[in-house]
């Protein structure tokens, strides 16, 4: 592991990316550096960073680096480094602005008893209370969900029922019904329709 770091690290001191031509062993460790700064900001600059993974791909950098034993496959490459692929970067994504207001308002202190609640917001502002090192996880994008993040911090959550306000407009409960249930859940309405009809 120290050899490629070595090398990773001799990679960055000299020259700009821009300036080594693109897939060889400098430039393929100087991607690798600059994905890893982008990953480890707290803004995740997604634009760039995806640019950045297309070039490394197009490259195939884990082919190339380290230049006695490459690591191969991008999986292994993965394992081996800070980094992460596109899926986790569009969850990290997706989750930032949430978690950007619950550390806003967590950070201003206040008792969570008192803000009680069953929204997402409030379950990661208790995952944040009771095991920060797993809200950090969340905001980093390693779990599915706020309710996976909150199992792993062994903060329990119940989750709300959907619920459904029915009206006269017949078209209108369709559309809704629509919306809810899935084509095989909708036969199975009809049919128990049908048979209550009869």
């Amino acid at each position: 592991m120290a050899v490629f770091v070595d090398e990773q690290t001799e990679a960055g001191i000299s020259g700009l990316r821009a300036l080594k031509d693109a897939g060889s062993p400098q430039w393929c460790w100087q991607t690798i550096s600059y994905l890893q700064t982008i990953w480890k900001s707290l803004d995740l600059d997604y634009t760039r960073y995806i640019e950045a993974w297309a070039e490394a791909e197009e490259h195939k950098v884990w082919e190339k680096v380290p230049y006695v034993n490459p690591f191969g496959t991008k999986e292994e490459m993965l394992k081996q480094l800070a980094l992460v692929d596109d899926k986790q970067a569009q969850r990290r994504m997706a989750v930032q602005p949430i978690a950007h207001r619950v550390r806003k308002r967590y950070g201003s202190g206040g008792d969570l008893e008192k803000r009680r609640g069953n929204t997402i917001e409030h379950l990661l502002e208790r995952i944040l209370a009771k095991s920060p090192e797993i809200f950090e996880r969340y905001e980093r994008g390693e779990f599915r969900s706020a309710p996976a993040a909150a199992q792993a911090a062994g903060v329990k959550w119940e989750k709300r029922q959907k619920t459904m306000t029915l009206s006269d407009n017949v078209e209108r409960v369709a559309d809704k019904l629509r919306s809810h249930y899935s084509p095989e859940q909708l036969r199975r309405i009809r049919e128990r329709l049908d048979a209550e009809g009869e």
